[in-house]
This record gives C-alpha cells, sequence and structure tokens, in this order.
C-alpha cells in the first residue's frame, strides 16, 4: 500500500507540475523598430536625387538630378558622455564621376530615440518603439521659425505652428517598392502635411527594415495667381530614392 501511495502522490506532483508550465504566459518579443534605421560603423546608402527649384527673382526653374551617399564613417565619446556617429555625406552627378563630400552631419541613437544633427539643428528622427500611429516631436530641439529661416532657401514658408505638429507613422509593416527594388517591411512616417491655395509644407519619408530610409518626398513652396490660377513661383520639390546600401 505505501508504494502505491507513494507512486499517485509522484503522478499527481507531475501532472501540477505539467499544468504550471502550459499555464505559464508565453514571453513575446517586443519589435521596438530599431532596425529600420541602421546605426552602426560602416553603414551606407545611395541614392538617386531629383530636385526642382523655383527662384522668384529672376523667375527661373531648375532641375537638378544627382547622386546623394551617406556614410557612418566612425563614432565617438562627446564632451557630455554621449555616443555620437559621425555621417559623411557625398554627392556626384551621376556613376561616371567621384564621389565628392559635401556635408558631416552627426547621429545620436540610444534605447528612446535617435537624433540627428545637421549644423546646428537637431532633429529627432525616430522615437521607439515604433507602432502604428506612433507619433513626436521631430523638432524638439528646435525654434521653428529658425529653422525657416536658416535650412529652407528660397522660400518664405512659414508655417508658425509646425512645431506642435508631431510626426506620425501613416503606415505600418508594409511591402513597398523602391527605384526598382523591393522591400517587404516598411513604415511610413509623414512629418508635415501642411497645404493651403498659396503654399505647402510637405515631408514624408519611408523606411525598409535593414535598410534605413528608402524614399523621401519633401515639397516646400510657394503659388502665385497668374491668369485666374495658382502657379509655384518660389521654393523646391526634392524626391530621394534609394539605389544601393550596405547589405
Amino acid at each position: 500500500m505505501k508504494l502505491k501511495y507513494i507512486i499517485g502522490l509522484f503522478c499527481v506532483v507531475v501532472l501540477c507540475s505539467c499544468k504550471e508550465k502550459e499555464l505559464k504566459p508565453v514571453e513575446q518579443i517586443v519589435d521596438f523598430g530599431y532596425d529600420y534605421y541602421p546605426v552602426e560603423v560602416g553603414f551606407w546608402q545611395e541614392y538617386d536625387v531629383s530636385q526642382t527649384i523655383w527662384n522668384d527673382f529672376d523667375h527661373s526653374v531648375q532641375y537638378l538630378n544627382y547622386q546623394w551617399r551617406e556614410v557612418i564613417e566612425s563614432q565617438f565619446v562627446s564632451s557630455n558622455g554621449d555616443t555620437l556617429y559621425r555621417l559623411e555625406c557625398y554627392q556626384r552627378a551621376n556613376e561616371s564621376e567621384q564621389w565628392a563630400i559635401q556635408r558631416v552631419y552627426f547621429l545620436r541613437k540610444d534605447s528612446k530615440m535617435i537624433e540627428r544633427q545637421e549644423e546646428n539643428l537637431v532633429f529627432c528622427k525616430m522615437y521607439f518603439p515604433l507602432q502604428e500611429n506612433t507619433t513626436w516631436n521631430e523638432y524638439l530641439y528646435i525654434d521653428s521659425s529658425v529653422f525657416y529661416s536658416t535650412h529652407y532657401f528660397n522660400t518664405n514658408v512659414i508655417y508658425w505652428g509646425v512645431k506642435s505638429n508631431d510626426a506620425k507613422v501613416e503606415f505600418y509593416k508594409i511591402p513597398k517598392d523602391i527605384n526598382g527594388q523591393h522591400f517587404e517591411d516598411c513604415i511610413g512616417i509623414d512629418l508635415h502635411s501642411y497645404q493651403t491655395t498659396i503654399n505647402e509644407d510637405t515631408e514624408k519619408e519611408y523606411y525598409a527594415k535593414g535598410a534605413g530610409m528608402v524614399y523621401q518626398y519633401v515639397n516646400h513652396t510657394e503659388k502665385t495667381a497668374i491668369e485666374g490660377s495658382f502657379v509655384i513661383n518660389k521654393g523646391y520639390i526634392l524626391e530621394k530614392k534609394i539605389a544601393d546600401y550596405k547589405r
């Protein structure tokens, strides 16, 4: 009898143990979205860029087509203890020419955000975790009036409420075909969407997992009335499409 009792007790313990394991919740891995903006030394991207510039001073329209390359060249620790990444930006007219350096920017990444410093302006490019409809203030550290006066050449478009207009994830984890390439997992960020009859302030960026930014559209233009219709007379439109990147 004692042996049967021991065996029975053992079976009860085993069953209870199995039941506890079955009831234990499965831990889910949270995708914060870090892979949409790769930040590591040696990572590079190349873009095909088209740009149209309207000059109201001489009433000219300029059409530009060129290639743009961004390389994370190195990293270092700043005086306040932050790890910064040196981002070198190059330009060339076409593939037959050599790259010529144009700008040096800096990136800072932590568990919550990615910041991009261009000259003396620091933009909050992403805020984690990324989800559909996630919002954040891109101009967290910027006086928007100063930004417009120094950053947007040849335009007087100043939308004073832009600083309070949050960047927003407008689509999340969908496939996109960009410049002849297929990207299975993309997000779209609406930075600005402001438009009136006489001016527009639109900025959109698409990011693909593992590739970073794959598409950018910028429209900062003003219009004037000519013969009963409004025609662009000042500002610029820029479109940037990924051509290649470090796989």
